[in-house]
Formats: structure tokens, C-alpha cells, sequence
């Protein structure tokens, strides 16, 4: 794979090696690669039970939300090899997208978990005041093209799109990944009020989840919280 020879690369010199574009389903198969091999080590639940079934949710919820429009990935134009991927879809205050119930997976319910509560938390939808939103589901770049702009790259060309013209103006997503944790606030995105969840306390039917010694040490002191965005202030 060729790699962007610095971060200070002009766009020119970006636009030359990579394009973006739309994921269509013949993609599927090699976004989840992409996303197994770099989102889920990057963001902390996932990376906590690695297993092949997450990868069957991957390529569940790839398939359920590609029909939105608004998953692109980012490829190098010579190996044609995915250097990154941003995953969005419209969420209604009234129906349920990813039904939690389909997930087969430990470490995505959990995934889930942390949202649902955040957005409990927070009464994020009185906050956001909105009957729809833009959830971020998620924000992966292979680490040799990370600091080159294909991250922004690919946000921009999601969230500024014809589709986001016409529809929700409200982005959200609990960012768990330092990495997309930094892009989101490059990008514009801030902290929502009361969204902090520690995971050493989150709890599934009344019992701890981090509950081993292990699990106890991993987690102390880190959270997650809820990042939001009002496109309406920035267009």
C-alpha cells in the first residue's frame, strides 16, 4: 500500500493518490476487513472480546444502513486497497434503525449499550430538539494514512453531501476511539451536556460489565461521551 509521504501533503498531491466515494454492497466484504482490522482495535469495547461475530454484525449493519447513502470510503487509486471508511445513518427519534436484538456479539451490545445510555443521560432529544438525526457509526483510517487527511476527507464529503442538504442538520455519535475522538473535534463536533458515561459503572441487568479484575484494571478512569454537531451553525 503507498502512503502519503507526510502530513503537510498539498491536496493535490492527496487527490492524486486517493478518491473517495460511495460503499455499494459488492464493498461489504472488504469494509468489514477494514473495519475489523483497524475500528475494532481502535475503539475500546470492541477491542476488549474480539470475535468473529462481530464481524457478522459488521456486515449486518453495513447492509442495513448503505441504503442511506451516506457510508463512503476512501481508496488508494492504484491498489484500489480501503485506507478508510466513515459510516452514517439517519436515526428517527421513533424507530428503532439497528435493532439491538439482531446484534450477536458481546462487545456491540455493549457498543450499543454505552449509547443508549448516553442518550438516556442526556436527554439528547430534547437537547437536540430534532425528530431525526445523523448518528456516526463509525470513523476508520488505516494507521499509515492517519495525519494525512483522509479522515476529514471523508467526513466532509459525508456530512456536507445533497442528502445532509435536504435532511437532518443534527450529527451525533459516541466517539470511544481516541482517534475519532480527535477528528470529530477538528471537525466541529462538542460535548453533549450529561453524556458522560464511566464505564467502570455501566451496568446490564444490574450486573457490572467490567466486572473481572482484568476488565476493572483496563477501564479505570476512562468514559465516553456523546459529541454532537449543529450543521446549521457552520453552513
Amino acid at each position: 500500500m503507498s502512503s502519503p509521504a507526510n502530513s503537510q501533503e498539498s491536496d493535490s498531491t492527496f487527490n492524486s493518490k486517493i478518491r473517495t466515494r460511495r460503499i455499494i454492497s459488492d464493498d461489504i466484504s472488504k469494509v468489514v476487513s477494514h473495519l475489523s482490522s483497524y475500528f475494532c482495535r481502535d475503539e475500546f469495547t470492541l477491542g476488549l472480546w474480539p470475535s468473529d461475530d462481530v464481524l457478522v454484525d459488521l456486515e449486518w449493519i453495513l447492509e442495513k444502513i448503505i441504503s442511506h447513502g451516506l457510508c463512503t470510503l476512501a481508496e488508494d487509486i492504484e491498489t484500489l486497497e480501503i485506507v478508510g471508511v466513515l459510516c452514517c445513518y439517519i436515526q428517527p427519534m421513533d424507530k428503532e434503525i439497528l435493532a439491538f436484538s439482531k446484534l450477536k456479539s458481546y462487545a456491540m451490545k455493549i457498543n450499543f449499550g454505552l449509547n443508549t445510555v448516553a442518550v438516556k443521560n442526556s436527554n439528547f432529544w430534547e437537547v437536540i430538539n430534532e425528530s431525526q438525526y445523523l448518528h456516526v457509526f463509525a470513523l476508520s483510517v488505516h494507521p499509515d494514512w492517519r495525519n494525512a487527511g483522509v479522515g476529514t476527507r471523508l467526513a466532509k464529503d459525508a456530512f456536507f453531501s445533497d442528502e445532509i442538504q435536504t435532511g437532518p442538520h443534527i450529527l451525533a455519535s459516541m466517539f470511544t476511539s481516541p482517534y475519532s475522538t480527535k477528528i470529530g473535534k477538528r471537525l466541529g463536533f462538542k460535548e453533549m451536556p450529561e453524556s458522560v458515561v464511566k464505564y467502570e459503572t455501566l451496568s446490564w441487568d444490574g450486573k457490572l460489565v467490567f466486572d473481572s479484575e482484568d476488565l476493572k484494571r483496563q477501564v479505570d478512569g476512562k468514559s465516553c461521551e456523546i459529541l454532537w454537531m449543529d450543521l446549521n451553525t457552520i453552513l
